[in-house]
């Protein structure tokens, strides 16, 4: 958080209004604790319908202390506790099978994941078919972000120092010998002559490396050569959302602490997104997009919004504020903007971040490029000069900030 006063209208100073609303989606906002309750509890107890937390059981480890999963239970004249109980199975499965396959942090017996994969490069290595998915997506793209794992790796770091004196050893802008070598690593992983991760079919990939980049990188000590890293929870997201839809179950959404939410209810249900605007060290509730039915957000902000976001953060003692969102072009942090928004009746939220890197991982924003995303039905909210911008006619806006001679003003 900015060490500045913060302005009156902070998440954690100001509840939203609408509480006639059913449900409020602000994930910035969200409480993500996982219950107490054991599984076993957890059948026994007589779940009245309406909405609710579904939380993973408590058997195995899953991640999901950075998600959230609402849903509106009984809605569809199932038993609301027989409906939870098959949530709940639904929900940790899927939140075990997404922490294993994506972790580049330890292995898992039997699972050929990301971490296994850095392990084991130039094999043919048979993966699970979320994790091959993922991949091709990203082959797709035909973005290198995947590949920037060894600057993710060092710089990683900075979010759990204190000090600006901590720091220095793993920030690239005061410390000229980082910054040089994240060059370095950011052209090797731009390179797929140097490091290509291979789609064979059947699942099946093979992590190639060069012998120029397997000589720096026993140099340099690098372990990681393709790395989710802050898209991760886009993917995990997008998986437990879509195995909901598949079961027939549509009536919630399921979101991440860092702003990725997919709504797949079906009910013409109210919704809001609150949308903060950062100026000067300070940030705005700039106003509320409210839709109904299903749409998934991504939310792209460069600074901590609350208590469960701090740890994706950095600030230094003069108030520079760093994040995840590091260039393919040097590995340096940039952003064209503090806040941006995209939404989507149709595209998935790794389609939107996918489509989103190029315009906000960068320091030049362009206007002009929201506007041709939203041909393709992904829209945009963004803030400039104190008026808030949206490009999308179906959402409304309200409670634009005005007070203490501070107004926005909606331009759509």
């Amino acid at each position: 958080m900015p060490n500045n006063e913060k302005n009156s209208s902070t998440p954690e100073e100001e509840k939203i209004p609408h509480a006639k609303l059913r449900i409020i989606i602000a994930v910035l906002l969200l409480i993500f604790a996982v219950g107490s309750i054991t599984y076993g509890l957890s059948k026994a107890i007589i779940r009245q319908p309406g909405w609710i937390e579904v939380t993973t059981t408590k058997e195995k480890r899953t991640g999901a202390q950075d998600f959230v999963f609402q849903y509106n239970i009984g809605l569809h004249g199932v038993t609301a506790s027989a409906e939870y109980n098959e949530l709940q199975t639904l929900y940790t499965d899927a939140m075990v099978k997404c922490y294993r396959e994506f972790n580049n942090d330890k292995t898992f017996s039997g699972v050929h994941n990301v971490r296994y994969i850095n392990e084991h490069p130039d094999e043919v290595i048979e993966v699970d078919e979320v994790l091959y998915q993922a991949f091709s997506k990203l082959d797709k793209s035909g973005l290198r972000t995947l590949y920037l794992a060894p600057v993710y790796d060092e710089f990683d770091d900075i979010f759990f120092v204190g000090s600006d004196e901590e720091a220095y050893e793993y920030d690239p802008v005061v410390n000229e010998e980082v910054r040089k070598r994240f060059k370095k690593m950011a052209e090797y992983a731009g390179d797929e002559k140097q490091v290509q991760l291979e789609l064979l079919g059947d699942n099946k990939v093979k992590l190639t490396l060069s012998e120029e980049y397997k000589a720096y990188a026993k140099k340099e000590d690098i372990k990681s050569f393709i790395d989710f890293y802050w898209m991760k929870n886009a993917f995990i997201v997008d998986y437990v959302a879509d195995i909901m839809i598949k079961g027939n179950h549509l009536a919630g959404f399921v979101a991440s602490v860092d702003g990725y939410t997919r709504n797949f209810d079906g009910s013409n249900e109210a919704f809001n997104q609150v949308f903060y605007d950062l100026v000067d060290g300070q940030y705005y509730e700039a106003g509320t997009m409210q839709y109904k039915g299903g749409r998934n957000i991504v939310y792209l902000h460069n600074y901590s919004q609350s208590q469960q976001d701090v740890y994706l953060y950095h600030e230094t003692d003069k108030g520079a504020i760093y994040s995840r969102f590091l260039s393919e072009e040097d590995g340096m942090n940039k952003t064209s903007k503090n806040d941006l928004l995209l939404h989507s009746k149709d595209s998935s939220c790794v389609d939107m971040i996918l489509a989103a890197i190029p315009v906000y991982v960068t320091e030049d924003f362009s206007a002009d490029a929201l506007s041709e995303l939203s041909k393709d039905g992904i829209y945009s909210v963004y803030c400039q000069d104190r008026k808030l911008y949206s490009n999308d006619p179906e959402v409304t806006f309200s409670d634009l900030f005005d007070r203490d001679g501070i107004t926005y003003k909606l331009v759509k």
